[in-house]
């Protein structure tokens, strides 16, 4: 019995394409388990899926171009999602649900090494516009005092000039 090529070859590619898949799903624990550890808000999740999502991409279109010298058949695409689906349904689920805890810590670790940098963000700029505030009133009462000293002039030298005035 004589096999022909391009099926021995396809079978090949979808067989590498189930290899790939699992790095697929490899990368995105990876990844999940960066963003788990970074922050849990919907903004990181979104990035961190966007993410993942351009990352695969490239790689499944180099991963296409080596291996099927560029074209886009279904069964390699096909046996990436199939492995990486089952992947993480076998294993990656159960990956992250373990490193759940120790995800927080590494976060919890990282926001108490923090503290230091948030304060000087927070209270430099703080006492600064404390000093800005001070400056301005001072300016302020500065600016009425001579004011006051301006008007007091003005009256002085009005009278000298009227003094003056009659005089001549």
């Amino acid at each position: 019995m004589t096999y022909s090529e391009p099926l021995v070859s396809q079978l090949n590619y979808f067989l590498l394409s189930l290899g790939f898949g699992f790095f697929i799903d490899l990368w995105y624990v990876i990844v999940m388990l960066i963003r788990m550890c970074i922050s849990e808000k919907k903004c990181a999740v979104i990035i961190g899926d966007i993410f993942f999502s351009v990352t695969a991409s490239i790689a499944s279109f180099f991963f296409m171009v080596h291996y099927n010298n560029g074209q886009v058949r279904l069964n390699v695409i096909m046996g990436q999602v199939i492995s990486a689906i089952v992947l993480h349904v076998i294993l990656g689920s159960k990956i992250l649900s373990i490193l759940i805890k120790p995800a927080s810590l590494v976060r919890r670790t990282v926001a108490f090494i923090m503290i230091p940098i948030k304060t000087y963000f927070f209270i430099i700029p703080m006492g600064v516009e404390k000093i800005k505030k001070h400056r301005r009133e001072k300016m302020k009462k500065n600016n009425k005092l001579n004011n006051k000293k301006a008007k007091k002039f003005n009256i002085i030298a009005k009278i000298h000039l009227k003094n003056k005035n009659k005089s001549v």
